[in-house]
């Protein structure tokens, strides 16, 4: 019994030591990540100036435009999940909000972001997230709303976002902003047309 119990709590504290250094590890990526990203926010704050940070943070009223633009066409009609009008401004009205507050703080815009406290840090780490979440998730339903055949017209912007990580990866703080901006423009262009040509159906169904 006492042989047992000993080799049970050696397991039970080997366990423990290689889920701790898991842990460790993970929070170590965290780390790093979130010190890449607050260095990279905090060279874009340097290098734009309030114009051209004011002109980025403008390159996201196409999305609240395309909401906007689904409404005043479609209205309430919705005959489906996939062609429901209100659920597809209120998703693009989503990623307005969440990408603008997120790149906002990205370039530390009003210098209240990114700053050189860990928490800021983490914050724009999170928002970043959001981000990217609110747009996949809602590129997904287009793509799966729309077909596998529209898959390559509806991401053809992506080559404008990839750009922008070369750009971004280079050090061109200018260049990422402007080749970033250019892909809000056309992705909020795509979505517009890919979620006006669903609720299209709901319209005609509308009496």
């Amino acid at each position: 019994s006492r042989q047992f119990s000993a080799e049970s709590a050696a397991r039970f504290s080997s366990g423990a030591m290689s889920w701790r250094c898991r842990d460790g590890q993970a929070l170590s990526v965290v780390r790093q990540r979130t010190a890449r990203h607050k260095e990279f926010c905090e060279a874009m704050g340097r290098t734009l100036t309030d114009a051209e940070k004011a002109l980025f943070l403008a390159t996201n009223a196409p999305y609240l435009a395309a909401a906007a633009a689904l409404i005043m066409r479609a209205g309430t009609a919705c005959s489906g999940a996939c062609s429901c009008a209100p659920l597809h401004s209120f998703w693009v009205a989503v990623i307005t909000v969440v990408s603008t507050v997120y790149h906002a703080a990205q370039v530390r815009w009003g210098g209240c972001c990114c700053q050189r406290r860990p928490v800021a840090g983490k914050w724009t780490t999170k928002l970043v997230l959001c981000d990217v979440v609110c747009a996949a998730s809602y590129a997904m339903l287009l793509a799966f709303c729309s077909g596998l055949s529209s898959v390559p017209w509806l991401a053809w912007p992506l080559l404008l976002f990839g750009a922008s990580i070369v750009a971004r990866s280079l050090g061109s703080m200018r260049g990422h902003a402007l080749l970033h901006g250019l892909w809000h423009v056309a992705s909020a262009y795509v979505l517009f047309q890919a979620s006006g040509a669903l609720t299209s159906a709901s319209i005609l169904a509308t009496p």
